[in-house]
């Protein structure tokens, strides 16, 4: 396929300054980040617990939705989601957030797992059951343009000395097998003389 998702899904982590219900307002945020993604062609659908009503008002009070963006080269998208996580540290649109054993973790305005192949997406209506519960319109959005290039966003040396600046991550540089460009991030600072590695000997 030559559409990648990018999934907008408010959560309690979230800013306030960077949630909205309005479509277009996203778009433009997520322009500010990646060079060339207000100009794409895609369709816009709202996510299933986003359509579920109670009594004629959202059910949720985050309404996230589903954005199927046509791009030059599916291929690059591993690249590319490695370096927008980067990104994601030092840009007004990112944040973070603490997973359940207390990590910190990169997060922006679209989640940044959807890249991979063998993330399933379900888009239809939901079943509803119960006095006041009802369905919503699909309201589905279309956008004409062109193809997103994905090999715009990339991590500058500017920028990767700011990520280790201000989060101590370092931005290491490696290639993939096709010889394309990869970016991982390894802090150092939390490196300590009790760490534990896993070695892969050949």
């Amino acid at each position: 396929s030559e559409w990648a998702l990018f999934d907008y899904d408010p959560d309690g982590d979230m800013p306030k300054h960077l949630q909205t219900d309005d479509v277009e307002t996203w778009i433009s945020l997520m322009d500010e980040m990646i060079p060339g993604f207000s100009g794409a062609a895609k369709v816009v659908t709202p996510s299933t617990t986003s359509r579920i009503l109670s009594y004629d008002e959202p059910a949720y009070p985050s309404r996230g939705f589903h954005c199927f963006v046509q791009v030059e080269d599916t291929d690059d998208l591993e690249r590319f989601a490695q370096e927008l996580k980067a990104l994601a540290r030092i840009h007004k649109n990112g944040y973070t957030a603490k997973t359940k054993n207390g990590a910190v973790i990169a997060k922006t305005i679209t989640d940044l797992t959807t890249f991979s192949p063998e993330r399933v997406v379900f888009d239809g209506k939901p079943v509803v059951s119960g006095g006041g519960l009802s369905v919503a319109n699909s309201d589905i959005k279309v956008f004409p343009g062109g193809r997103l290039d994905t090999s715009l966003t990339l991590i500058t040396k500017q920028q990767a000395k700011a990520i280790e600046k201000q989060t101590g991550d370092r931005i290491v540089f490696s290639k993939s097998g096709t010889g394309r460009r990869l970016a991982s991030t390894v802090n150092y600072m939390l490196l300590t003389l009790e760490t534990v590695f896993t070695v892969d000997t050949g």
